[in-house]
Order: C-alpha cells, then sequence, then structure tokens
C-alpha cells in the first residue's frame, strides 16, 4: 500500500548551529549565519529540481479548476498554455529570488563573500526574478506542487 503524498516518513534536523547549551563558540550570529546558509544550499536542490520538473513536463490540456486559478495567478510568464510549466517557471524564478536574497543576506552576516554562492546561469533566461517573493515557508513550495499533482493525477 502506498504511503498519502503528503506523508512524511523521515524528517532531518541538525544542531548545526544551534549548539547553544554551553558552547561559547555559538552565538545567535553564528546561529543566524548557519540557517541563512542552509536556507541557500535548499534553495538551490531545490532549484535544481523545479529546473529538471519544467523540462521533464509535457504539454497538457486538461487542467483541474485549481490548476487553472493558480496558473491565472502569473501573468509574467512566456509558457501562455503550458500552465504547468508557467507555475513551475514561477517557482523557479522565486527560488532565484531566494538564492540572491540569501547570498545578500550571508554577506551581510559574514562582511565577506559566503564561499557557497549559487551559480544562477539561467538568470537571464527568467527574467522578472526581482519582482517575485521569495520562498520563505514550506507552504511556499508545497502547495503548487500539490496543486500541480493533484491535477495531474485527477485530469
Amino acid at each position: 500500500r502506498a504511503l498519502p503524498v503528503e506523508f512524511v516518513p523521515i524528517k532531518f534536523a541538525s544542531w548545526i548551529g544551534g549548539d547553544r547549551d554551553g558552547n561559547p563558540n555559538v552565538t545567535p550570529k553564528v546561529t543566524e549565519e548557519v540557517v541563512c546558509n542552509q536556507r541557500l544550499r535548499a534553495a538551490k536542490l531545490f532549484l535544481d529540481e523545479f529546473n529538471a520538473l519544467y523540462n521533464e513536463l509535457a504539454i497538457s490540456t486538461r487542467f483541474s479548476p485549481e490548476m487553472e486559478a493558480l496558473a491565472a495567478t502569473i501573468t509574467d510568464s512566456h509558457d501562455v498554455l503550458e500552465k504547468y510549466r508557467r507555475v513551475c517557471g514561477h517557482m523557479r524564478k522565486r527560488l532565484i529570488k531566494t538564492i540572491k536574497d540569501c547570498e545578500l543576506e550571508s554577506e551581510r552576516l559574514t562582511s565577506k563573500d559566503s564561499g557557497v554562492a549559487c551559480e544562477v546561469g539561467a538568470v537571464s533566461q527568467l527574467s522578472g526574478w526581482q519582482n517575485v517573493k521569495s520562498v520563505r515557508t514550506s507552504e511556499d513550495l508545497m502547495e503548487p506542487l500539490m496543486i500541480m499533482y493533484n491535477s495531474l493525477t485527477s485530469t
């Protein structure tokens, strides 16, 4: 029997930067730097996955009402007819924005290059990333993914 798609059987956690039970080297600033760097790494991984998903999606003409509504909220896209790609493309822009925000924050926190800068070669192809909101919560990723998943499996 398959697990529900939203089920999370394993959760990863880390104490890196959070070991503040007496370690004098782990200050609030260190924790903030670690969280920023981990957010940056996660955004890079998600961007890779959304790039792959964008390239794998086939053209479709059948969509759930929720998918139609979500795609209609994205007006700055060259994917006019390809609604799944429109949503994926928008998420790619949001992740690029997230990466850039994290890089700036990391530089501010460390007063130097973080060493984890992302090579965002697709930036020129995804113009408009400056005008979208960065990804801040897991729901920012899961909501559009679940809408696409439900649309793909129901139509």
